[in-house]
């Protein structure tokens, strides 16, 4: 849900984009402020991985 909002918040604001799909804006905020979790990091290194293979 948070990237459909960043992908589509210059077709529409934010805040409206979050009522719709009713959740918070101060949720959308929350979640695109904090950094990225070690479990985030780890599967991203994961993927990495497997591509290469």
């Amino acid at each position: 849900m948070i990237t459909f909002i960043d992908v589509n918040k210059h077709k529409y604001r934010a805040e409206r984009i979050c009522k719709k799909m009713q959740i918070t804006p101060s949720t959308h905020h929350a979640v695109i402020s904090r950094p990225p979790s070690q479990r985030s990091k780890t599967d991203e290194e994961t993927m990495v991985k497997i591509t290469d293979v």
